[in-house]
């Protein structure tokens, strides 16, 4: 639900609103692990695992942005998250129908502030440039593939703080556009998968935990021109410097491994040309 106006003459525009999610999701997945050997050894490896998840998550936000001048304008919003997540699970012998995981059931309640700021600043009709601040968050959980209450753990939400300034620009009758932006991420309480041995049974069980911290930052640059009618070239630029600050000795990774999908460099060229065919309609070329 959403409402959004504008006050103050119309220097103060605003959105708020409220919001509900609700999700239900089972899980049934038969394991078979050498289902046949067990008359011959005796044991049975295989296992139905059962999982069952409900999730309600609320959320009440607010935004408004205030021209404090012609040229400046100040950008203050704030999102209040509260989540609670309930996960019941079972494991049973495939073969024998013996119980290897009771059935059971737990519950875990996440909260967040996800604030933002920025200012803009309009140096002309075509020309703007801005700095903003802001705070988001990945929900935390359940670990419910899980033997006993050891492994049935939660872990906590991720949250990352993110400051960026940037450009914004057209030039010669809006045919030529020059957009910039600088920014710097810190994350902290990052899940991971991790490994850890179950004091019980000795076996190696994987779990969500959090355990690590990390920095990103970099800058990304597009130019987009049309220097002819029809014809569209544009061109991009970025660089990422991401690393790990602090991570759980137990992790398979250090302070030295690079992030997953996240290349240093990112590089594109493209073009488009508009035949206009009549009738028939228009005809595009592109490559990039």
């Amino acid at each position: 639900l959403q409402l959004s106006g504008s006050s103050f003459e119309d220097r103060f525009n605003w959105v708020a609103g409220v919001y509900y999610f609700a999700e239900s999701v089972s899980s049934n997945e038969v394991l078979g692990v050498y289902g046949d050997l067990y008359p011959v050894i005796g044991l049975d490896l295989s296992f139905t695992r059962n999982i069952w998840v409900d999730t309600k998550s609320y959320a009440a936000y607010g935004q408004g942005t205030f021209d404090l001048t012609n040229a400046l304008s100040i950008t203050a919003g704030l999102r209040y998250s509260d989540e609670k997540k309930t996960v019941a699970r079972e494991r049973l012998a495939h073969v024998t129908g013996g119980v290897l995981a009771p059935k059971g059931e737990k519950e875990a309640k996440f909260n967040a502030l996800s604030p933002r700021f920025s200012l803009d600043y309009r140096w002309s009709e075509d020309v703007m440039t801005y700095a903003s601040v802001a705070r988001g968050f990945k929900s935390g959980g359940l670990n419910g593939d899980s033997f006993n209450d050891f492994t049935f753990t939660t872990f906590k939400p991720e949250f990352v703080w993110t400051y960026e300034v940037g450009l914004r620009s057209e030039f010669l009758d809006r045919r030529v556009q020059f957009n910039a932006t600088a920014f710097y991420s810190d994350y902290t309480d990052i899940q991971f998968t991790v490994r850890r041995g179950d004091p019980d049974t000795g076996q190696s069980v994987a779990l969500v935990e959090n355990a690590g911290k990390a920095k990103r930052q970099g800058f990304e640059a597009e130019f987009v021109a049309m220097p002819a009618k029809g014809l569209v070239v544009s061109a991009s630029l970025g660089h990422i410097d991401a690393e790990y600050t602090e991570v759980d000795p137990i992790l398979p990774i250090t302070t030295d491994t690079e992030f997953v999908k996240t290349p240093r460099w990112s590089v594109t060229l493209s073009g488009e040309y508009t035949i206009l065919a009549g009738d028939v309609g228009d005809i595009k070329i592109h490559a990039d």
